[in-house]
């Protein structure tokens, strides 16, 4: 399932080690990274339990998801490019910003793709 990808968002935690460890991020920055990837982790948990019980509100909880993960990736986009965070960026760090911020791109066009795709389907077809 496409929402499993964000599930494992937390993985940006490690932000705060790698800044003792030399990742050139400002404080500002590094928590702004962390409380966007927590908060969709935690969406996408939510999304994940309510559509495994097919409560109706799991389509406003993968949209929530979609709508803040949009807003979470084009502004820390926009701060890593204004702090050069690529060139500064090693081991686990360079890691996750060569390969799973831009996976968390395209998951996030498959969502949406899926969500019009089968947006007219009850929800109990749509899980099986």
């Amino acid at each position: 399932m496409l929402l499993w990808v964000q599930a494992f968002r937390h993985v940006a935690l490690q932000i705060f080690s790698a800044q003792r460890f030399g990742f050139a991020v400002s404080d500002s920055t590094r928590d702004q990274i962390a409380a966007g990837d927590l908060i969709g982790m935690l969406l996408a948990i939510a999304a994940i339990v309510a559509l495994r019980y097919r409560w109706r509100f799991a389509p406003v909880l993968v949209w929530l998801l979609v709508a803040e993960t949009l807003v979470d990736l084009v502004y820390t986009s926009l701060l890593g490019v204004q702090e050069q965070l690529f060139t500064s960026a090693s081991n686990l760090t360079w890691l996750i910003v060569s390969f799973y911020v831009p996976l968390l791109w395209v998951n996030l066009g498959l969502i949406v793709w899926q969500m019009y795709a089968r947006g007219d389907e009850p929800l109990a077809l749509a899980l099986k």
